[in-house]
């Protein structure tokens, strides 16, 4: 059973265009042989950013968020101190970093 198809995994391009049309075309193709299962699509930058891309196309589309905390990283002790700018690493600074990282999702209402 499928459940849905990623298109292309944790994208990296110089030209967000070429990946826009990349998108349209691939949902184009996919939409030809399957109108029905979910496409997920991920952003530019290992699929962490998300607003230079065209707005959802397909009725059936889903944000890929790769969210890479500091501290799963090893970056960081967890909780602890971050080591850019000394301040507090914790619960609360993930939750904004995430709410910040998926704020495009959210305002044009399309699943992450």
């Amino acid at each position: 059973m499928i459940a849905g198809y990623d298109i292309l995994n944790e994208p990296i391009t110089g030209d967000v265009r070429q990946l826009n049309r990349f998108y349209h075309a691939a949902i184009e193709a996919i939409r030809e042989e399957d109108p029905y299962h979910i496409l997920f699509i991920e952003g530019v930058r290992y699929s962490t950013q998300f607003d230079a891309l065209d707005f959802p196309f397909d009725r059936n589309v889903v944000y890929s968020a790769h969210f890479y905390a500091d501290a799963g990283m090893g970056v960081v002790e967890y909780p602890g101190t971050s080591p850019v700018g000394d301040q507090p690493y914790n619960r609360d600074t993930l939750v904004r970093e995430y709410a910040r990282r998926t704020a495009y999702m959210r305002e044009r209402n399309v699943p992450n």
